[in-house]
């Protein structure tokens, strides 16, 4: 059986994959460690933005953030989980299309 505080861990994890901007993050920073201003550059976002969402993500607790001098790396917490998940997410969302 499942305590609340587990199904509250539940809902910030489904929050980290509820939006696509966070999907395109979490799909860039699965190829490498990325700072803000590749995924900037990458996804063409404003940067504000993009700081947002990995606070999302952060909380979620589906990326890690690293210091590496003056700049903050992210990468995936658990890569191979988190690329799991996006993949089942696309087939679900093409067999929906599907019907």
């Amino acid at each position: 059986m499942t305590s609340r505080n587990d199904d509250e861990n539940v809902v910030r994890l489904c929050r980290g994959f509820g939006n696509a901007t966070r999907l395109e993050i979490l799909r860039q920073i699965g190829l490498g460690r990325c700072n803000v201003g590749e995924i900037v550059e990458q996804l063409g976002l404003e940067q504000s933005r993009v700081s947002k969402h990995l606070a999302v993500l952060l909380n979620a607790g589906l990326v890690r953030c690293d210091v590496d001098g003056p700049r903050r790396c992210y990468r995936l917490e658990q890569p191979e989980a988190t690329m799991k998940i996006l993949f089942l997410l696309k087939e679900m969302q093409a067999a929906t299309n599907k019907e």
